[in-house]
C-alpha cells in the first residue's frame, strides 16, 4: 500500500484547509471520497501499529554508548581576541551593541564575558534571549 505523502499534510489551499491530499491504496487505486482515503489509512496504521503487549518498551537509550563532550573553557585572552576581529563597519547586532563600542573595552569586558560562557558551558544551557 502506497501513502502519498501529501495525505498527511493538509493543504491550505482557498476553501480546502485540512483537505487531504493523494491516497492510494494496496491495488495501486487512488481514494476518491474522503470515506475511502479513511479506510486506506485505517488499513494502513492497523499494519504498522503495535498493539500494547502489557510488556514495558525496551530501555533504548542504556543500550547507546555514553558520549560525553570534552570540557570546554573559554580562557578570557580568547574572547579578547575573538571581540578585537570584530568588524567596527558592521552594523549593531540584535543585542543592540555596535562594534565600535566593544572595541575599545575588548580588555575589560572580556573576562566576565568569559565566565558568562563559561558558566553556561558548564551547565550544558543556553540563555533564553
Amino acid at each position: 500500500m502506497a501513502i502519498d505523502s501529501a495525505c498527511i499534510i493538509g493543504r491550505r489551499e482557498k476553501g480546502h484547509l485540512g483537505a487531504v491530499g493523494n491516497v492510494v491504496n494496496a491495488d495501486d487505486v487512488t481514494a476518491a471520497t474522503s470515506k475511502e482515503k479513511a479506510e486506506v489509512l485505517k488499513s494502513f496504521f492497523e499494519k504498522v501499529h503495535l498493539p500494547d503487549l502489557g510488556k514495558p518498551l525496551p530501555d533504548l537509550l542504556s543500550r547507546l554508548p555514553e558520549q560525553h563532550m570534552a570540557l570546554f573553557v573559554l580562557e578570557t585572552n580568547e574572547v579578547e581576541a575573538a571581540l578585537k576581529q570584530l568588524d567596527e563597519n558592521k552594523a549593531a547586532d540584535l543585542d543592540g551593541l555596535h562594534p565600535q563600542i566593544l572595541l575599545p573595552i575588548a580588555d575589560i569586558i572580556a573576562g566576565a564575558l568569559a565566565q558568562f560562557f563559561n558558566r553556561f558551558l558548564a551547565s550544558a544551557t543556553l540563555p533564553a534571549d
